[in-house]
């Protein structure tokens, strides 16, 4: 997680995802093992989240990337982020 931040004074948060999409396990890791993180300066946040995916890779980096926005959301303030239309997927 992003720890030190830079002097522009443009950046004063950021949202990391680390985990296993898939197909296969990684290092004991099973499928689906998903941490986000979120840290916010002038909040003085610092947020981390465990989750437990299922589905296949695309669907589980999907989930990852939602929910590292509402935790940001969360950490804001912001009570509701616009729902995801539509599957990646599909199209």
């Amino acid at each position: 997680m992003q720890q030190h931040w830079p002097n522009s004074g443009l950046s004063q948060g950021a949202r990391r995802t680390t985990g296993v999409a898939g197909p296969e396990s990684q290092d004991g890791h099973p499928v689906g093992e998903v941490f986000v993180a979120v840290s916010h300066q002038a909040r003085d946040v610092l947020r981390v989240k465990e989750l437990s995916l299922q589905g296949e890779r695309m669907g589980i980096r999907r989930e990852a990337a939602v929910a590292a926005l509402a935790l940001l959301a969360d950490a804001l303030g912001l009570h509701s982020i616009p729902a995801v239309v539509g599957d990646a997927s599909e199209t």
